[in-house]
């Protein structure tokens, strides 16, 4: 196995796990809670914004990788 293809599949994987971190981040983050009839909003803006930057570098990564696969000699 070449190391251009060992390189794109650990980036392939690194990206995989970035994102499920970041997804994990944004929905940890994320609350609604319905009292009396009335939606209440109980978000932490911060995390979000973390885990939507996580899953951006995981895209990054992610596609990195298959390019890196794909790429030919």
């Amino acid at each position: 196995m070449k190391t251009k293809s060992i390189i794109g599949i650990l980036l392939i994987l690194a990206g995989l796990f970035i994102g499920v971190a970041g997804y994990g981040k944004v929905s940890e983050n994320t609350a609604n809670v319905e009292v009396l009839g009335f939606d209440i909003n109980a978000s932490n803006k911060g995390g979000q914004q973390q885990g939507y930057i996580m899953l951006g570098i995981a895209a990054v990564v992610f596609g990195a990788g298959v390019y890196s696969l794909n790429k030919k000699n």
